[in-house]
């Protein structure tokens, strides 16, 4: 669908008939508008695939007097949209409560459908496993000569929820034990004062799987912001399928999925809390148990496989509640 919101409404309309050959329609995030659209022109039920609200996305990044007038429309985009969709799907269960809540939707309209990983991006064919890159074979050469330290990897935005300000000062700490990999935006910028990490950006999913293998440690968000209690960052499903141990704030979202055997949850987020765990993961065979545990928990709970069926049996019942 074209990605302006009045080109796509267009765009629906002159294609209607094509949508009705299917029984229910599916609307992806972050494109909730859709939903009332469908619901007018189509006619036929329609399931969002919301993950979170976007007035979330609005509260993350923080307020700025030129931004205020964002909240109240992206609220009641959300509030149009779930209404009028017949089911919506949310990342956690605990997202379940907090959009019945602030959006005064019926319980039996929300359904849990974790956003998981596409696992198939990382590829499995030969020519993409003998790819060769220079940016891998540089990583490896670096890590061979500083054999003593342990891989610790970062990846994500540097905003209130990552809490990227004690992730640095953490690695400050651990200048002459760890090495750290920072996979950032390209506008992102750490201290120039860091002497022990190494900055990308712009990673493919077969770089990025070659980095996660070199790693020993993942970092998840080491902060207290309040989102974290019903979300699950897209890197703690990362941890779990390539089998990395994984140190986090102490997020109620995130123990959904993985307990305290897989996962090394920090009660307090502060660079001396991190920079402490990332020391008791140096001994390789504590590394090794959460490797095992969060491997097992990844496959049997959250895996693209799991998710699917999941999603597959969900329109189902909800075919069969329709008939």
């Amino acid at each position: 669908v074209p990605g302006k919101f009045s080109i796509s409404v267009r765009w629906v309309f002159k294609h209607r008939s094509n949508f009705r050959k299917f029984d229910a329609l599916v609307v992806m995030s972050p494109c909730h508008m859709l939903t009332p659209v469908l619901k007018i022109f189509i006619r036929k039920p329609v399931i969002l695939d919301a993950g979170w609200s976007l007035t979330d996305g609005v509260l993350s990044r923080g307020f700025k007097f030129q931004n205020l007038y964002r909240l109240p429309i992206t609220f009641a985009i959300d509030l149009i949209s779930m209404h009028s969709a017949n089911l919506v799907l949310v990342e956690s269960f605990l997202q379940i409560v907090r959009v019945q809540k602030y959006f005064a939707l019926p319980l039996r309209k929300i359904r849990l459908s974790y956003t998981g990983l596409d696992e198939s991006q990382f590829g499995s064919s030969p020519e993409l496993q003998q790819k060769k890159n220079e940016l891998i074979s540089e990583l490896k050469k670096r890590f061979d000569l500083d054999a003593k330290k342990l891989v610790v990897l970062f990846r994500g935005k540097v905003n209130r929820e990552s809490g990227f300000e004690n992730i640095c000062e953490a690695a400050k700490l651990l200048s002459n034990e760890a090495t750290f990999i920072f996979i950032l935006g390209e506008r992102d910028l750490p201290p120039k004062d860091l002497h022990n990490i190494i900055q990308l950006s712009k990673v493919s999913p077969i770089e990025m799987k070659e980095i996660y293998e070199m790693a020993d440690i993942t970092i998840g968000q080491i902060s207290n912001h309040p989102r974290l209690k019903y979300t699950i960052p897209h890197k703690a499903f990362e941890a779990g399928y390539f089998k990395r141990a994984y140190i986090t704030a102490n997020s109620e979202g995130i123990r959904e999925i993985f307990n305290e055997r897989s996962v090394v949850y920090l009660n307090e987020t502060n660079p001396e809390s991190l920079a402490a765990a990332i020391r008791a993961l140096s001994n390789g065979k504590n590394r090794v148990k959460l490797e095992i545990e969060i491997g097992l928990q990844y496959q049997n709970k959250v895996s693209q496989a799991v998710i699917n069926n999941q999603f597959a049996h969900l329109i189902r019942e909800f075919a069969s509640e329709l008939s």
